[in-house]
């Protein structure tokens, strides 16, 4: 076959792949030095309440997976919150499930290959007004969109994820009450 029949084929079956997210191109990290986890992820929703108060009342769902072959130990190091685009710090971690079957369930932090992890995690409570109030913002948290960013640690290393999209902070008090 003419190598100029064969080109075209052989291009269109590798964008193929790499648009079925076959390829796996060497994550690069912040610095832009190449990263040696094959750790793969992303932020598939969050839910924030202005108070984060209540169980599941501030929430991030993450989808995790590796293309190595063994099972991989990761951590979830630290979750950010934005506001309107400003870091207010650290947040803290009330509980981490994994989804399994039909129902979460505590997840003791292994991700296999082959196979992608669902994760919850739920976040503790943290004082919105006082942290909104040291950036000079608005303090009412339904007035600011919020992102989130997921730094996870394995095999040594740091790998942070930030949310693609925001969210607003709902009055849950109000809803509950309302229900």
């Amino acid at each position: 076959m003419p190598r100029s029949v064969l080109s075209p084929w052989l291009r269109a079956a590798l964008v193929a792949l790499v648009g079925c997210g076959l390829a796996n191109p060497v994550l690069r990290t912040e610095d832009r030095d190449p990263a040696t986890t094959r750790l793969r992820g992303g932020i598939a929703s969050m839910v924030f309440d202005e108070g984060c108060e209540g169980v599941a009342s501030c929430t991030v769902q993450l989808r995790l997976g590796h293309v190595g072959y063994h099972p991989s130990r990761v951590e979830i190091a630290e979750i950010r919150v934005f506001a309107s685009g400003v870091a207010l710090g650290v947040v803290p971690l009330e509980q981490v499930s994994m989804w399994w079957g039909d129902a979460y369930r505590p997840w003791e932090g292994q991700i296999i290959w082959g196979q992608v992890t669902q994760l919850s995690v739920e976040l503790g409570p943290f004082d919105w007004s006082r942290r909104l109030a040291a950036h000079g913002l608005d303090l009412d948290p339904t007035h600011h969109d919020v992102s989130v960013e997921v730094v996870l640690r394995t095999a040594g290393q740091e790998l942070a994820m930030r949310s693609v999209f925001t969210v607003t902070p709902t009055r849950w008090r109000e809803s509950r009450i309302m229900t």
